[in-house]
């Protein structure tokens, strides 16, 4: 389940991340619980396009960042599958995580 507030934004998350050469995302956290409310956070794994440089794959996250938040209104906290080694933030992901593209 992903809050009511942030669904009706899917499409335009989605051409966001599409936008920037993502490939999958996921959000996770309390935004997919009942948890969730105008103070919280959004957390959201990314993926990009195989076969991008370092370079371009920062300028791609920080245009991810700052267009969602921008959008949300929220602050984002935005993650790549590689930088996932903590074995508690691995646990919520296994129990909230949805899949948006």
């Amino acid at each position: 389940m992903i809050h009511p507030s942030v669904q009706n934004y899917l499409s335009k998350i989605k051409a966001v991340l599409q936008n920037n050469k993502v490939r999958k995302a996921y959000l996770f956290g309390s935004v997919c619980t009942e948890n969730f409310t105008d103070k919280s956070d959004i957390d959201i794994i990314i993926n990009f396009q195989e076969g991008l440089d370092p370079l371009t794959r920062g300028d791609l996250w920080w245009n991810v960042y700052f267009s969602l938040e921008y959008m949300l209104k929220h602050t984002i906290d935005v993650l790549t599958e590689n930088s996932l080694d903590n074995p508690y933030l691995k646990k919520e992901l296994e129990r909230t995580m949805q899949e948006i593209l």
